[in-house]
């Protein structure tokens, strides 16, 4: 029978342990050492591990079988493990693939103080200045410096959680561990291995380890990089909560490493590609986009993840005095637009939301002329005269001298918005879009014919109907009045 066959009977195990602990404990091989080996057997207790030469050891079976007790490695693995106790009651090596599980006596928790190994344990509650953690059935102190690097800013976060720990102090009466010594040893090794590896452009999977107000500190091979709140991505992000939570798996790439500053500095943006590079949109297209900022010359709204277009506010209406875009929409409206140009050079887009609809100046200028009597609904006064929505879905306005009103009127009181309107087209100048009107001229009926000639279709300014009146009377004078 060959010893090292998975099926192999638990008596063919003692007796190859009881073999292998015969030469098993090279003065070499010291509790706390990582070292290297195959996997040769899995019994109902340990697995078998040939380290080179004459030097085997053996890992808890709990440490390589999972939940439905199902084995995670196979015979002839490569597996990297730690030494934990060389010798001992049990004779041998005992190593470990992680922390030491939370079934330790005090044997191996001497052992593991005594030679800095790390042990698991269970945070169950959190008291004045740290934590209780629960070890081998005993209870260990966790300082809150000790829980983590840097600040804890969440303690309640650590409740509840197992982590590997380094015992700080064993005996008399004190249990001390901490899990920021570990992290520190750990983050040193990583950070040796990573100064002959890592260079800038690297792209690299990683871990969110906190969120900040400033950014998101990933830990990419046990050490930690900054994606500032700038690089977490192509669309606008108002707070890193928004775009990344802890534990989360993210893809980052390598922007700067400063080793002298233990500083690097990483991209999730950077790392999904410049949304430009495959950009499609181009003038014509109709988008629906949210409304992701405002300014007061106008909105912004994101056409595709990463890239906004500019709406201006002399693109949002053929008609309406838009003031400023909160007066018709606000953030996080979905709205269509049309994109009006695409300049990739500057990574600019312009858009436009009254393209969408007919111009209604098209269909006024067919149908309005100077001496039309028409209606309309006050839209807004100003304190030189009164803007009338007129029916055929333009705006003209009433100049206060046409109000028709003595000079101590108050038109705001008088006429408030919505009022309905009677007026006369005084005069239509297509190039400016203006119109001019009459409340004055409705009552006045015949007395105020519109002179034919005189008023129209002009394009060098309205004037005054006075001023033209004037100017026909002065045609027909006879030469010698």
């Amino acid at each position: 029978m060959n010893p090292f066959q998975d099926d192999s009977t638990d008596e063919d195990f003692e007796a190859l342990f009881a073999e292998f602990s015969e030469t098993a404990t090279p003065a070499t091989l010291k509790p706390g050492q990582r070292v290297k080996g195959t996997l040769i057997a899995v019994g109902s207790e340990y697995a078998f591990v040939s380290l080179g030469g004459k030097a085997e050891g053996m890992i808890p079976r709990e440490e390589v079988v999972d939940e439905d007790q199902e084995l995670t490695v196979t015979v002839g693995q490569e597996i990297e493990a730690t030494v934990a106790v060389v010798g001992g009651r049990e004779g041998g090596i005992r190593l470990s693939l992680r922390a030491l599980k939370a079934s330790l006596d005090d044997e191996l928790l001497r052992e593991a103080y005594d030679n800095l190994l790390p042990v698991e344990g269970k945070v169950t509650e959190q008291n004045k200045g740290g934590f209780v953690v629960s070890i081998g059935g005993k209870e260990a102190f966790c300082p809150i410096s000790q829980i983590e690097l840097g600040f804890t800013d969440n303690p309640e976060a650590h409740v509840g959680q197992s982590y590997a720990f380094r015992i700080k102090e064993y005996g008399g009466g004190r249990f001390v561990v901490s899990r920021a010594d570990l992290m520190r040893a750990e983050r040193e090794v990583r950070l040796q291995e990573l100064k002959g590896t890592l260079r800038v452009g690297d792209i690299l999977d990683g871990t969110v380890e906190s969120v900040r107000d400033f950014g998101a500190f990933v830990d990419v091979g046990g050490v930690q990089g900054l994606v500032h709140v700038s690089h977490l991505s192509w669309s606008r992000v108002q707070h890193p909560s928004e775009a990344v939570k802890q534990g989360q798996k993210v893809r980052v790439k390598v922007l700067e490493v400063d080793w002298a500053k233990e500083r690097i500095g990483l991209s999730m943006k950077e790392a999904e590609g410049d949304p430009w590079a495959d950009l499609s949109v181009k003038a014509g297209d109709k988008i629906t986009g949210p409304v992701v900022r405002l300014a007061d010359f106008g909105a912004f709204v994101e056409l595709v993840p990463g890239i906004e277009g500019l709406l201006h506010l002399s693109e949002m209406s053929w008609t309406k005095r838009v003031r400023t875009p909160a007066d018709i929409m606000k953030v996080g409206d979905s709205i269509d637009v049309m994109v009006l140009d695409v300049n990739p050079l500057t990574k600019r887009i312009s858009l436009g939301l009254k393209q969408l609809e007919s111009d209604p100046w098209t269909t006024a200028l067919g149908t309005l002329k100077p001496g039309m009597k028409v209606r309309g609904q006050v839209e807004k006064v100003a304190d030189f005269g009164v803007f009338v929505a007129l029916e055929q879905g333009v705006t003209g306005l009433v100049p206060n001298r046409e109000m028709d009103t003595d000079r101590s009127a108050n038109h705001k009181k008088s006429f408030p918005e919505g009022t309905e309107m009677e007026v006369v087209v005084m005069e239509i100048d297509s190039q400016q879009r203006r119109i001019s009107l009459s409340r004055k001229a409705v009552r006045e009926g015949a007395d105020r014919v519109v002179p034919e000639g005189s008023l129209g279709d002009r394009g060098e300014g309205m004037g005054t109907f006075g001023d033209l009146l004037k100017g026909h009377l002065g045609k027909i004078a006879p030469k010698d009045s």
